[in-house]
């Protein structure tokens, strides 16, 4: 292959090129050297353009295509050759130079080599060869960690937890997402969505909840408490057995709607600004006013209530107390007889023949990117799981592609070793600095003394940390680094179900942490055991400005203040062997291999 100025759409002016390149390294000599060396780093850079635009099917046509490949640069012969190591029948097979992945493999590293020979200069001796080297991996999309709390087990915000919205935020995005129940104790606000995708929620007094609310069970909300949103429980439970949904006390409110399959139960609130939905069961109201309209697949009773618009009862009756207050807006519709009703400002009349219900009334459900099921059965939350978060050297180099510096630590894991090492600047040149403690029998001691970050710290320990001390976490005004502790998912675990299974009465692999006090600095937690809290956010404190990944959030712990901040974690990406996803190659090493 002969290739002059223009080469498949690469312009390559080998006489100007400059190599600014993450980690590369070069020993030139001579002009010839120079000459060489740019043709190679030119051949090189045309085999990664060509290899960028694959999927993992595709890698192998695109190999077979350049290997063998010889052509010519700027006068001098280039030839390239690859050498593959992919993923094939779940095994890791290392390809010998010039063999070409099957479409069936998925491609996890690529080592380019790219060798220019340049015909001697004056005085010189033969040929100058030099090489340049690409080491190449793919980076699979990168998993949106968008919850403030995410936890497989129950969830429990204590009374005086705050969450907030991140900074700037136009809707609430403080998320709590929970695979059991979820409970909102007094004097609470969630600035989000709440999801118990296995299970239910509980609001007490004066909990408020900025965004929806849906869960898989039952909700109640207590007195005084709030929903600033739409309210979504999958529970068929009917009167005999326990409500589907209750909202009871005085001043509890949702300002938009609720839909349920079972029974409804609204007692003494302030309000309900939207409609009531129930696909399977019946609604009662006390002394509570519903601004929007109600549809109940059996049954509706009023007393001392009132509905904005519409009642529907699909296949029974309506029945009020003849109170001044007992009030429907528009049409009251039923299957079977309607009484005690003391105005209808519409008609009143049975369904149609078929039974079909009628169209929602104004005003009308609003689901945002959700799907709850309406108009047929509510459907639960899809069930999410705690995200695999490994940190195996595939997972390092994700985070060194993105500048991390990647340090290991096999001392001592006490506090008075470990501290000083998070606050030293290191070696980091790029993102931060990423420390994994190897080697360590218990959880890592962390910050029983101030510390400060002068860049991003990422701590990585397979046994957990812990730390007791009311300690600052100090970082820069204007430039909040983070700070990430990592418990990752590992062979001691069992991960063969939809949740790691942890070891009982022991504190190996949580994160347990006393009352930090942060300043100008934001924070990342996982672990697939417990985090707990132990006490309650220092006054003098920021909040905890990032999100918390668990097993188990919060199992046992104090009043809690978060912000809501989508940290990045190079390392959380999607399956990387799905074949007709694009690889994403990107360069993690480029270095000139001079002999």
């Amino acid at each position: 292959m002969t290739l002059g100025i223009l080469l498949v759409g690469l312009v390559i002016m080998a006489v100007v090129v400059a190599v600014t390149v993450a980690n590369a390294n070069t020993t030139i000599r001579s002009r010839e050297e120079m000459t060489a060396f740019q043709s190679a780093d030119a051949g090189l850079d045309w085999a990664i353009n060509i290899l960028a635009s694959q999927t993992h099917a595709s890698m192998g046509d695109a190999c077979a295509d350049q290997v063998p490949s010889t052509m010519t640069i700027n006068g001098d012969d280039v030839t390239l050759t690859q050498e593959y190591t992919v993923i094939r029948g779940g095994s890791t097979v290392e390809l010998a130079e010039g063999v070409c992945p099957l479409s069936t493999d998925a491609t996890s590293r690529v080592t380019v080599r790219s060798t220019a020979s340049t015909p001697a200069g004056p005085g010189s001796e033969g040929p100058v060869e030099r090489t340049a080297v690409g080491e190449l991996i793919p980076v699979p999309p990168q998993i949106g960690l968008d919850k403030a709390i995410f936890s497989n087990a129950s969830v429990n915000l204590v009374s005086g937890t705050v969450l907030e919205q991140s900074d700037g935020a136009t809707e609430p995005d403080a998320h709590v997402y929970s695979n059991g129940n979820v409970t909102c104790s007094s004097n609470t606000v969630a600035g989000g969505t709440v999801y118990a995708a296995q299970g239910d929620v509980t609001l007490g007094s004066n909990c408020t909840i900025a965004n929806d609310m849906w869960a898989s069970g039952f909700v109640h909300i207590g007195n005084g408490a709030t929903v600033l949103g739409d309210v979504w429980a999958a529970s068929s439970q009917l009167a005999a057995t326990g409500y589907a949904v209750t909202l009871s006390g005085n001043n509890s409110e949702v300002t938009g709607s609720l839909l349920t399959n079972g029974d409804v139960l609204l007692s003494g609130s302030k309000s309900l600004a939207g409609n009531v939905y129930s696909s399977a069961g019946s609604v009662w109201l006390d002394q509570v006013d519903v601004g929007g309209s109600i549809y109940a697949k059996i049954a509706i009773d009023f007393k001392q209530s009132g509905v904005g618009v519409d009642a529907i009862a699909a296949t029974g009756t309506i029945t009020g107390d003849n109170n001044n207050k007992t009030t429907v807006g528009r049409d009251a519709t039923a299957a079977l007889t309607i009484t005690g009703l003391k105005k209808v400002f519409g008609t009143t009349s049975p369904l149609s023949p078929t039974g079909a219900w009628p169209d929602p009334a104004e005003p009308a459900f609003d689901f945002g990117d959700n799907d709850p099921g309406y108009p047929d059965a509510i459907e639960p939350p899809l069930r999410e799981d705690l995200p695999k978060l490994t940190m195996e050297d595939e997972d390092l180099e994700l985070w060194a592609a993105q500048g991390w510096t990647i340090e290991r630590y096999s001392g001592v894991c006490t506090a008075d070793q470990v501290d000083p090492l998070i606050s030293s600047g290191g070696i980091s040149v790029g993102t931060g600095r990423l420390i994994v403690f190897d080697g360590c029998s218990a959880p890592v001691q962390i910050i029983t003394s101030d510390v400060t970050l002068a860049t991003n710290i990422a701590l990585v320990s397979w046994t957990g940390f812990t730390n007791q001390n009311a300690s600052d976490i100090t970082g820069t005004a204007g430039d909040e680094p983070t700070l990430y502790m990592i418990t990752p998912a590992q062979d001691g675990l069992n991960w063969s179900g939809n949740a790691p299974a942890c070891p009982a009465s022991t504190e190996l692999y949580d994160i347990r942490v006393g009352a930090f006090k942060f300043h100008d600095a934001n924070v990342f937690a996982y672990t697939p055991c417990d985090f707990d809290y132990k006490t309650s956010v220092n006054n003098a404190s920021d909040p905890w400005v990032g999100q918390i990944y668990a097993g188990a959030a919060f199992p046992g712990s104090g009043a809690f203040k978060l912000q809501m901040s989508r940290v990045n974690v190079p390392s959380a990406v999607e399956d990387p062997t799905d074949l007709s996803q694009a690889a994403n190659l990107t360069i993690v090493s480029r270095y000139d291999e001079h002999g």
